[in-house]
């Protein structure tokens, strides 16, 4: 009949179109989830997935058989191996991966290998776990371990990446099924479901951005005249009690695995004041303070950073799909930053076989 014919001509347009745009959204928006769980890491990706990130800056990535974004070791072994720990801005999704600081600095310094292991959201506890997972595996010369302002209060409370991680190192076996099985409760499937589409799990994360605007505006409307904001706790960049003692388990920790360590700090710069000026020099000063204690060399280059801002008016955060000067670092900055990490490095390989 026509209504048959109209309504299969309908369903087969939409069929298209939504098969188009999964195709499209995977493409250059975002891939479906590429999550898997390993019983030592928790949260990974899955062995020769591809990922593409374009909530800031923009790349496509493959992950390698340790599940993480970079190339494979190199065989036979490089001269010199470093292990690189880290969150999101050692990751560096953000920018091609040849454009990522540890691979400035391999090219800066021949015999370098630098394997990173970063991943985003991770805290200095997760470093720990990462590195005694990873150095009996690939016995690294030097472990580079990325640092940031945001790491200090996380010093203080390390965070599971999801309900299943904190379950799998908490040794609930019980939760794990419960979350990851067949019969898993209903929004733990949908959740699932949602994460084998592209095009499903780019709306959700949009809808989810829309409704968190959504809900920041409607509470500015109607919090009334007196309303009146709670009083910040302290200064912003204020050192919380209990740091330090966290940050020297830490080091403590990452020396006995590897007894070469290097900190590379990246600051947050305020690129638009006048002078422009990093976001907390108490946070840099913590983590310089931490890193002489131990012995540790830091490789920061904050002064590196506003040095070439001065010269060139260009900030070295930030992209033109998110704020200007704000987030992670560009490739410029990367490529400073893998240039200086390069130079510094020389001293501590030298002599390491």
């Amino acid at each position: 009949s026509r209504l048959a014919r109209t309504f299969a001509l309908g369903f087969g347009g939409l069929l298209v179109l939504a098969i188009g745009s999964e195709l499209a959204v995977r493409a250059w928006i975002m891939t479906p989830s590429t999550a898997a769980y390993d019983p030592e890491l928790g949260l990974v990706h899955r062995p020769g997935s591809r990922f593409v990130n374009s909530a800031e800056g923009w790349s496509a990535s493959r992950a390698n058989s340790f599940g993480r974004f970079d190339d494979e070791p190199r065989t036979p072994r490089a001269t010199h191996l470093a292990l690189l720990l880290g969150d999101s801005y050692a990751e560096a999704l953000q920018v091609d991966r040849s454009e990522g600081f540890a691979q400035v600095a391999e090219r800066s310094l021949p015999g370098l290998d630098v394997f990173n292991v970063a991943q985003s959201g991770r805290t200095p506890a997760d470093h720990v776990r990462f590195a005694a997972a990873y150095v009996p595996r690939l016995l690294p010369d030097v472990l580079i371990v990325q640092v940031n302002d945001g790491d200090v209060p996380e010093l203080l409370a390390p965070k599971p990446a999801d309900a299943v991680e904190a379950a799998l190192f908490a040794g609930d076996a019980a939760a794990i099924e419960r979350a990851t099985g067949p019969m898993a409760p209903m929004p733990d499937r949908l959740r699932r479901l949602f994460g084998r589409s592209a095009l499903l799990r780019f709306a959700r994360a949009r809808s989810e951005a829309l409704l968190d605007k959504e809900r920041e505006r409607l509470g500015r409307k109607f919090a009334g005249a007196g309303h009146v904001a709670a009083p910040a706790a302290g200064e912003p960049d204020a050192i919380p009690p209990g740091a330090d003692a966290a940050a020297d388990r830490v080091c403590e920790a990452l020396l006995a695995t590897c007894p070469q360590v290097v900190f590379v700090y990246i600051p947050a710069i305020e690129y638009f004041e006048t002078p422009p000026r990093i976001e907390s020099e108490t946070r840099r000063e913590f983590w310089s303070a931490v890193a002489a204690r131990h012995g540790i060399e830091t490789v920061d280059p904050t002064d590196t950073l506003l040095a070439e801002y001065a010269r060139t008016r260009e900030p070295l955060h930030g992209f033109q799909n998110s704020l200007m000067g704000r987030g992670h670092l560009n490739a410029p900055g990367h490529r400073l930053l893998g240039e200086q990490l390069a130079w510094l490095s020389r001293e501590p390989f030298r002599g390491r076989r």
